[in-house]
């Protein structure tokens, strides 16, 4: 609310966050799809990256601490550090897809993030190398070595073979394959 007198404390269900750290990226669902809280098991993660991850035209991302976090293969393919399929992005068409091949969202030509219902969630600024979300808060700033700063300027890792021309493939991974990359909250 605008006014000190009217603010109330609103708590909200913290299972649906999508912005919680998670050390292994978990195959994402379109938000107007969930009904209940993701299931997490325990998974054998990998600590090396596999070799495709290096290929000409693939993003190998690692975490706050440098670790192997996922990979996203020159076709668009997602991949956790558990060998587990996350998601999809068409890198042709800016759009992103869950493991499930649904539709999670596009970037537009006004370089603007839409969900699956075609709201507005994010805005890309190719000029100053930003991630915004819809109220227009800084989410994630890149560099040019890849490297991502949360929006309290944290690090929050790094994507390996980054260059400003795939700007759109990597916000829509961060927004909507692997949000919880975005959190600046540890652990």
């Amino acid at each position: 609310q605008k006014h000190r007198s009217h603010w109330t404390a609103r708590v909200q269900d913290p299972t649906l966050n999508p912005h919680r750290f998670l050390p292994t990226p978990v195959p994402s669902k379109p938000i107007s799809k969930i009904t209940e809280p993701p299931v997490f098991k325990e998974v054998t993660r990998e600590t090396s990256p596999p070799t495709c991850a290096r290929d000409p035209g693939a993003f190998c991302i690692l975490d706050r601490y440098n670790d192997y976090r996922a990979y996203i293969s020159p076709d668009g393919t997602c991949s956790n550090n558990a060998n587990q399929i996350i998601g999809y992005i068409n890198i042709d068409s800016a759009e992103a897809g869950s493991a499930d091949q649904e539709y999670l969202g596009c970037v537009n030509a006004d370089w603007q993030v839409e969900d699956d219902e075609d709201c507005p969630v994010g805005l890309i600024d190719p000029g100053r190398a930003l991630l915004r979300d819809h109220s227009g808060s800084i989410v994630a700033e890149f560099d040019n070595t890849g490297c991502v700063k949360g929006e309290d300027g944290s690090y929050l890792g790094q994507f390996e073979g980054f260059n400003y021309r795939a700007m759109k493939t990597i916000s829509l991974y961060l927004m909507f394959i692997d949000p919880g990359m975005m959190s600046c909250i540890e652990g």
